[in-house]
């Protein structure tokens, strides 16, 4: 194993022409780096998850995302062709576009 990683270092080196994947500010700093604690644990649910990742998905698709008073995120397609939209939870009406 330590041969593999010599060889990509080595191959590192060759490519971006420089000494060390450590950035050299890095290396030469004389104080030292501040240590962190732990991430804060993820309370979403898979449901939670999956829907950001949707939503995600669709934004670089060029969704347009309306927020409703009621909490409701509603997702209007780029290929929509009207110019208002109804909250299917509270029925409020929304403007679609600029």
């Amino acid at each position: 194993m330590p041969e593999m990683l010599d060889s990509v270092y080595e191959a590192f080196r060759q490519v971006t022409k420089k000494a060390s994947v450590i950035p050299e500010d890095t290396r030469l700093a004389t104080e030292p780096a501040e240590i962190r604690g732990p991430d804060e644990p993820d309370t979403s649910t898979p449901k939670d998850r999956a829907r950001k990742a949707g939503d995600a998905l669709l934004g670089l698709n060029d969704y347009v995302f309306l927020a409703c008073v009621c909490g409701n995120r509603i997702k209007v397609p780029p290929e929509a062709q009207f110019a208002k939209i109804k909250c299917p939870t509270c029925g409020t009406q929304h403007n679609v576009g600029g």
